[in-house]
């Protein structure tokens, strides 16, 4: 299985748990290739998550996507909290408030989810759920474990297709 993945570090590392890295592409190729929600805002959040948590290897790896999507680099700097002094346009400003208020509490503020569930359908609301709470559990796996970031130079890297990182 691992020959079907990109040479990243935190395959090779989750490789270890054969049983739970297997599950964890799938439900992982879920959340990226299979979500109806929207790719930026996806995105978004799993980067502000990474910072949040941490992990320059999630914000770096996801910054590619993220540049390979069209995002600009004024939003993928902003999305730093560090560097952050503007605010966002809806629906991408409750997107983020989501991220950062689900990176401490169990819930969003309670203001917050009726913005999100103005500007997402229930799919949208519970894949982008899933996409927080997912790069959360990687965040805290690449900090704790120390997983060291591949080369960042060259092209961004796209999201790979539905069918090339399955878990089979």
């Amino acid at each position: 299985m691992l020959a079907k993945l990109p040479p990243f570090n935190i395959f090779r590392m989750l490789a270890c748990t054969e049983d739970v890295f297997r599950s964890f592409i799938r439900f992982n190729n879920a959340v990226l290739n299979k979500s109806v929600l929207d790719p930026v805002l996806r995105e978004a959040a799993i980067i502000r998550v990474g910072h949040r948590a941490g992990a320059r290897y999630e914000v770096v790896q996801h910054e590619r996507i993220g540049r390979s999507l069209g995002m600009e680099e004024d939003l993928l700097r902003a999305l730093d909290p560090a560097e952050n002094a503007g605010t966002f346009p809806e629906p991408l400003a409750a997107v983020v408030a989501a991220a950062d208020e689900l990176a401490v509490a169990a819930s969003p503020k309670p203001e917050t989810l009726a913005r999100l569930k103005a500007h997402l359908s229930d799919r949208e609301l519970i894949e982008l759920v899933f996409s927080i709470g997912c790069y959360m559990m990687v965040s805290r796996l690449l900090v704790t474990t120390g997983v060291e970031l591949e080369g960042v130079e060259g092209d961004p890297l796209p999201v790979r297709g539905a069918d090339s990182h399955d878990g089979n």
